[in-house]
């Protein structure tokens, strides 16, 4: 992105690192995040952003958050290419590059908000401020701001769905392609040499200019490739030792085959898939032998066929710890074209879990062509494996090393949720280490509040389609003055109590940080 932007440093603390995932350490800072943020992105392109973090071998994730204007949810890019870097950058700075989806003329003079995310080896936390550039029709209208630099083309996978007003794919439309292509393919035929044969007068037709005659050895019945072939009756050479009798009159016949491009060459479109299970809001436990197997089912269609579909989590939360980011489930491919069936085994998810007790994820199908071009969907909300029956206080994890370690100084506390969404069940995280689950009204939270900053992420996993409002009420734990938003609508905010609008729909996740008291 450009680079004569304002620099807005972002280093938040977010998640504590539990003492037990790195030995002899009690806590971690999170990874720092170093940012240009931009004022203008520019309709029918695909911006490109980078952000850089310190200290870069630290990071594990990172990730743009954005969503159009007046939407509730949240969408997502990873940030995995690598960015420019100056000669001047420190050893230890690591700089990331994000293409976003391409905003269509919809969004022209809307605004579409955005942060960057980064996640740390050890599970520590830190956001950006959201920003809010606003969408132009060219990159004059920007003036003197700054602008999102951009890119013509690309093909953009977006979690958990591609939002409305955007598009993933396509810089170059299906007919500029089979135009670029079939110039290509006209050269090619236009230097091909196609011969007729049968008479022995049939002349030559080419498109290029007739090759030179051949000569061949003696003793040898010579074929001539000329611009006309004649009748030619065939001689025995004086300077061979065999006698080769007179064949009747011949002709030569040469054949060119020229094969032209296959439906692959300008298949350029991904296929069109969607997830049809599992729902989201469902929790399995391989402690209940009903919750498994799990169904996973998807629908994909493309032109030139759909060679398979694979299934993958992209895990939000790991309790007490473990690897997040996308991960493949082992043997999750299916070619099978109803429905592209796989059955999850609760020892498949045991085995996937490792020594993580539960995990929050969303579900993503990945449909592949006969042609390589790869499609993703997912449900725009989470699932819950888990293999224990709760989370066992921090005080009580150990090391692999199984020395005991001391957990930051915490303060008992007793939240309350009032959870006003019809229908409603939801999850909140205290510092990706303390998970608890709140149905619909007033409910009573138990947490232990490490000292200093805290991250709490709250979502909706099963709701009506109604809307209504999540309250919490986090009492004398709270430094005054510290509480922030940082994702979703919050509609309330008072020295102690927070409050977001929801409109009824799974997977609607807010984000907020506060101070505890020491």
């Amino acid at each position: 992105m450009s680079r004569s932007g304002p620099r807005s440093r972002a280093s938040f603390l977010g998640i504590l690192l539990l003492p037990l995932l790195v030995p002899g350490v009690s806590s971690a800072q999170p990874v720092a995040i170093e940012h240009e943020s931009v004022a203008c992105i520019v309709a029918e392109q695909f911006p490109v952003l980078d952000a850089c973090f310190r200290p870069g071998p630290k990071l594990a994730r990172a990730r743009v958050y954005f969503r159009p204007e007046g939407v509730p949810n949240w969408y997502y890019i990873e940030a995995s290419r690598p960015a420019p870097t100056r000669v001047t950058d420190p050893p230890d700075r690591l700089c990331r590059r994000a293409t976003l989806p391409r905003p269509k003329k919809s969004l022209l003079q809307k605004h579409v908000e955005y942060y960057v995310d980064a996640v740390g080896k050890g599970l520590e936390s830190s956001q950006t401020e959201t920003y809010r550039p606003l969408v132009v029709k060219s990159r004059s209208e920007c003036k003197d701001k700054p602008f999102a630099a951009f890119i013509p083309d690309a093909a953009v996978s977006v979690l958990p769905s591609l939002p409305a007003g955007f598009a993933g794919a396509g810089g170059l439309s299906g007919t500029t392609v089979a135009a670029v292509v079939g110039a290509g393919v006209a050269g090619v035929t236009g230097t091909v040499v196609a011969v007729t044969g049968g008479g022995g007068n049939a002349p030559v037709t080419s498109t290029t200019q007739p090759l030179a005659p051949t000569t061949q050895p003696s003793g040898v019945i010579g074929t001539t490739t000329t611009s006309t072939l004649p009748s030619v009756t065939p001689t025995t050479s004086t300077t061979t030792t065999s006698t080769l009798p007179s064949p009747p009159t011949t002709s030569t016949t040469t054949t060119t085959t020229t094969t032209l491009p296959g439906p692959c060459s300008t298949d350029v479109t991904p296929p069109a898939v969607t997830l049809t299970s599992p729902t989201v809001g469902l929790f399995f436990t391989t402690l209940l032998p009903g919750s498994f197997p799990v169904p996973f089912r998807a629908t994909a269609t493309d032109l030139n066929g759909v060679a398979q579909v694979e299934y993958l989590l992209d895990v939000l939360v790991a309790l007490p710890g473990g690897p997040t980011g996308l991960r493949p489930i082992p043997g999750a491919v299916s070619s099978t074209p109803s429905n592209y069936p796989f059955a999850w085994s609760s020892a498949a998810a045991s085995s996937f879990l490792g020594p993580t007790c539960t995990i929050e994820a969303v579900v993503v199908a990945k449909a592949t062509d006969n042609c390589g071009n790869v499609g993703t969907a997912s449900n725009p909300g989470i699932i819950t494996v888990s293999k224990c029956l709760l989370v066992p206080p921090v005080s009580f994890l150990r090391r692999p090393d199984e020395i005991r370690s001391e957990p930051p100084a915490q303060t008992p506390a007793g939240w309350v949720s009032q959870l006003e969404v019809p229908g409603g069940r939801g999850q909140v995280v205290l510092n990706g280490s303390q998970a608890l689950f709140p149905s619909a009204g007033r409910a009573v939270l138990p947490v232990r509040v490490p000292s200093g900053e805290n991250r709490v992420e709250a979502t909706v996993v099963q709701a009506q389609g109604r809307p209504g409002l999540w309250r919490f009420e986090l009492g004398l734990s709270v430094e005054p003055g510290s509480l922030r938003v940082i994702a979703g609508e919050a509609a309330l905010v008072t020295a102690d109590a927070i409050g977001f609008r929801f409109k009824g729909r799974p997977g609607e996740r807010v984000v907020f940080t506060f101070r505890a008291q020491r």
